[in-house]
């Protein structure tokens, strides 16, 4: 099953000129994988724990692009090969040695205030309405609102537009991909990512997934107004270079509700777990992580899945289930022990 799987996503990738995706870009190894086998360049093998997450890793060698398809199951070709494709660009940037990866764990510290949230908001909407309308103005419009709130927090925002840079470089690649295989899969997906933007929801809280969309729909905003992509990285929210004049900022107070609501279930979801746990002491410092499946309220750090840990002789180990994190106060990676159920 996974062969016959694997098989028919490599014939749809193999259809792709990956030049036309990206200047250069080229194809990767692939494997999809369960909890049992992993199928590599349609060949079995049993697990291998340096399996985890859809990503990429360096494995024999080389960079490959993994997919668990055992929790993410690819239930059609075309999507899947569009998902591999992403995985495959993140071969990509790691072979080209890709600068500025975002911090995480800044982000995992990202304040969530109103102020802040709304800005975010705000800014995005005049995203979309330049992909809607290939509308030059309203991208004018929110390159100067990004530079402002840039200037205003610099520390955060930074760390945004690099997730936007990563993940969002990669989903443009891969819905390119979709786009030439299947046009209406590639309008049902970019539709879908649109549709989420809009909502006043509690995705604009998880600042990682939600630069995730919204780096997508700004490459294909430079690719629309004809600006070359690394036009990211040319000064397009430095303050110097756009007007100081901004759009009105439109109040969206279902937000505020928003953020108590998320900060309450967090909250709860790491109480009802430690309730159920034994703590144990460890000073070590986080060097693994999975960071859609991982929050922070104060000093405690949920993992939904796994962490890696690192002692200071540069040993190793993993936690290979649910598990919260005491962070070291001062530290952004660092912590002092953790809770496992019992």
């Amino acid at each position: 099953m996974l062969v016959n799987k694997f098989n028919a996503v490599r014939a749809a990738i193999e259809s792709l000129d990956f030049n036309a995706l990206y200047p250069g870009f080229h194809p990767f190894k692939f494997a999809l994988y369960n909890s049992d086998e992993i199928c590599l360049d349609g060949k079995l093998m049993p697990y291998n724990d340096a399996f985890r997450g859809n990503t990429s890793i360096e494995f024999d060698g080389e960079f490959i692009a993994i997919w668990n398809d055992e929790i993410d199951p690819i239930e059609d070709i075309e999507f899947g090969a569009h998902s591999i494709i992403h995985e495959m660009f993140h071969c990509f940037q790691k072979e080209q040695q890709f600068q500025g990866y975002p911090n995480d764990f800044i982000l995992f510290n990202y304040p969530r205030t109103y102020e802040i949230i709304n800005a975010k908001f705000n800014e995005t909407q005049l995203l979309i309405k330049a992909f809607n309308e290939n509308d030059a103005e309203s991208f004018d419009a929110f390159r100067k609102t990004r530079a402002l709130r840039l200037s205003n927090a610099p520390q955060f925002t930074v760390q945004e537009i690099r997730t936007e840079k990563l993940e969002g470089l990669a989903e443009y690649v891969g819905l390119k991909a979709l786009k030439s295989l299947n046009l209406k899969k590639y309008a049902s997906i970019i539709g879908e990512y649109i549709k989420r933007l809009e909502m006043v929801s509690a995705l604009y809280l998880d600042i990682r997934r939600v630069s995730y969309f919204i780096g997508t729909v700004l490459f294909f905003v430079l690719e629309q107004q004809n600006y070359g992509i690394n036009m990211l990285e040319d000064g397009m929210f430095d303050a110097h270079e756009v007007s100081s004049v901004v759009a009105p900022m439109m109040d969206h107070k279902e937000l505020k509700e928003l953020i108590v609501q998320d900060q309450q279930n967090k909250a709860s979801i790491i109480a009802d777990f430690i309730k159920e746990a034994d703590y144990l002491d460890c000073e070590a410092s986080i060097c693994g992580y999975d960071p859609m499946n991982t929050f922070k309220i104060d000093d405690l750090m949920y993992c939904k899945y796994f962490i890696f840990l690192c002692h200071g002789d540069d040993s190793s180990f993993p936690i290979n289930e649910e598990v919260v994190l005491r962070c070291k106060k001062g530290s952004l990676d660092g912590i002092e022990g953790y809770y496992l159920k019992k």
